[in-house]
């Protein structure tokens, strides 16, 4: 891809509802700096995540990480925006607020708009090396309820799912924000 040398590796693939091609993974690289006349960051993972062309493979476009982080799923919610999951040590900025490891590696969630661009991200991790854990999902019978479980699922997580059940009625209905004690229970 753009500016980028080196192997790497393509982790997950989604399609979008154009037909395009969203591919999540990393590369190992020398990495150009993101500061003009800077040497690159060195030889290090980075996280990937590019949208290619459904017709011809031309790149629409990519977003590559300078610190060490790996994509190893992605998915698509119903608005076309993208959820990459992974793993990074030390402070990835996915273009937030900086996110730092607490230990080993750490997981991490990053969604971005249709077009590539930072939306929000998470970490999850203790001083340990995180990269398999249990989490419940609550999906709140809304848009999110495949889409969420997923994810973390493919992060190697154990998902245990509550609110994933909605028939168009139900938004909220005992689970969500509006029923937190649900999560407890």
């Amino acid at each position: 891809l753009d500016g980028y040398l080196g192997p790497g590796v393509a982790a997950d693939a989604a399609i979008d509802a154009g037909g395009d091609v969203i591919v999540a993974g990393w590369t190992y690289s020398l990495v150009p700096s993101p500061r003009p006349n800077r040497d690159p960051v060195g030889d290090r993972y980075h996280l990937l995540v590019a949208e290619l062309d459904g017709d011809d493979g031309s790149l629409v476009w990519q977003y590559v990480l300078p610190e060490t982080s790996q994509a190893t799923t992605v998915a698509l919610d119903a608005a076309g925006n993208v959820l990459v999951g992974g793993y990074f040590a030390g402070t990835v900025d996915f273009g937030g607020e900086p996110l730092t490891s607490a230990g080993e590696d750490d997981v991490f969630v990053v969604k971005l708009d249709a077009n590539g661009s930072h939306v929000w991200s998470m970490r999850f991790g203790d001083a340990g090396l995180q990269r398999s854990w249990k989490i419940v999902v609550d999906a709140a019978h809304g848009a999110a309820y495949h889409v969420a479980p997923d994810v973390f699922h493919e992060l190697g997580a154990e998902v245990v799912t509550i609110g994933c059940s909605p028939n168009g009625l139900n938004i909220n209905a005992g689970v969500g924000a509006t029923s937190p004690k649900a999560l407890v229970d």
